[in-house]
């Protein structure tokens, strides 16, 4: 009889027992939800707001600095969840969160804004024509008195001289292919051993002519273009 009394007590406590367990996972109406937010480069994302929202709830948080995140007792049910840095463009997810379990949501930003690439091209200056007065065609001319003069006989260049010797440098006149060197009109650029002669009007320049003996010069090359 006693023996038949213990069977009956520990029959009612394991009943006892499941009814409680049922009862407590009936009452758990809340879950989480947790994850990661990262770049497209699978590079983790610090500083990240991160909101959850749902059932007039919401809830905010910043991601760690290995891009973590984590929501706590979230009612069950639909939520969005929302993630925003500078330089991103925003992402908006949505979460169904389930009683008592843990929702891993992983989160991938994308840049704001792309730069297309841009490429640098120099381009050297465009020459068109190109003549060249070499010492030995020097030689052939005789009483060379200027620096201009050596460039006379050139196709496309023409030389007037101020006077017999070319002594007045600055009344000689040089015109190449449409473009002219006057007293007062400087549309020809010079230049002494690749260094720039400056303008030659007037009022403000220096003709070749001052710095360099026709008798010591190596040889004059002409161009046209930009």
């Amino acid at each position: 009889m006693a023996v038949k009394s213990r069977a009956l007590g520990f029959s009612l406590a394991a009943l006892a027992a499941v009814a409680l367990a049922t009862a407590g996972a009936a009452a758990q109406t809340t879950g989480t939800i947790r994850g990661t937010v990262t770049d497209a480069n699978g590079n983790a994302l610090p500083g990240v707001v991160v909101t959850a929202s749902g059932s007039g709830v919401e809830a905010e948080g910043v991601s760690t600095t290995d891009g973590a995140f984590a929501f706590t007792d979230l009612a069950a049910g639909d939520h969005i969840l929302t993630a925003t840095l500078f330089g991103y463009a925003p992402r908006e997810l949505q979460v169904t969160v389930r009683a008592g379990a843990v929702e891993t949501v992983p989160i991938v930003l994308e840049p704001a804004f792309r730069l297309d690439p841009l490429s640098v091209v120099a381009e050297d200056p465009a020459v068109f024509a190109r003549n060249l007065v070499a010492e030995p065609m020097m030689r052939q001319q005789s009483n060379i008195t200027a620096v201009t003069s050596v460039i006379d006989n050139l196709p496309g260049v023409s030389v007037q001289e101020g006077d017999a010797y070319a002594f007045d440098d600055w009344s000689s006149n040089v015109v190449m292919r449409g473009f002219q060197s006057t007293i007062n009109d400087v549309q020809i650029g010079t230049t002494i051993d690749g260094f720039p002669n400056g303008t030659s009007d007037y009022w403000s320049g220096a003709k070749a002519n001052r710095f360099v003996d026709p008798m010591n010069l190596g040889g004059v090359e002409v161009s046209q273009g930009t």
